[in-house]
């Protein structure tokens, strides 16, 4: 047993040493973990700072495409600053739902190791996974909104009302040409009349 903790002291801890030397800075905001459906998108913000010289390996970065069954990733968008003694990298990472399954709430978002190296030594910046909540637009369960039938007729009741209404308006048409005449008609009787004709 004691040969088992010589040998992680004399391992291990010397590398986690290392490593917090040469990573300065590694925080990551994960994206909320609810509120998704298809289509959504969503983004992982990096800070990471490493002393120099030691360099992100930019090709540890995932690649620009689809990532997992769930997810498609688009190409990251990396910032990088010189310092004095150090070189900070803000990195972000885009990813878009491509594909949900109704049984399935939970969808992982997978972990990445960025690699960093000096060329010499190279070290690995783990970014931790996380799982976020999607749904599905509509709960397939249910039948389609639409009734399956035709649509009712009109009401016999308001056909009659449409003629009884139809008829009233034709007789007082009638009235008020028996009435007043049709007024055009008479005038050009008039007129014809004084020229002689």
């Amino acid at each position: 047993m004691s040969k088992v903790i010589t040998m992680f002291g004399l391992v291990f801890i010397p590398y986690i040493v290392v490593a917090e030397i040469i990573i300065e800075q590694l925080d990551i905001a994960q994206p909320r973990g609810f509120g998704y459906q298809i289509g959504d998108k969503f983004a992982r913000s990096i800070q990471l700072q490493l002393r120099k010289p030691f360099r992100l390996d930019l090709d540890s970065l995932p690649a620009k495409g689809r990532l997992t069954l769930w997810l498609a990733v688009e190409e990251p968008q990396i910032v990088e600053v010189f310092l004095a003694d150090s070189t900070r990298y803000h990195i972000r990472l885009t990813y878009q739902v491509i594909n949900i399954d109704p049984d399935i709430q939970d969808i992982p978002v997978p972990h990445h190791d960025l690699l960093v190296s000096d060329g010499d030594e190279t070290l690995k910046a783990l970014i931790t996974a996380t799982r976020i909540r999607v749904s599905v637009l509509s709960d397939q369960t249910l039948k389609t909104l639409q009734v399956d039938r035709k649509p009712m007729l009109l009401s016999q009741r308001y056909v009659e009302i449409a003629l009884i209404a139809a008829l009233f308006l034709c007789s007082l048409l009638g009235l008020a040409y028996l009435h007043w005449g049709l007024p055009l008609i008479s005038k050009n009787t008039r007129s014809a009349r004084s020229i002689g004709i």
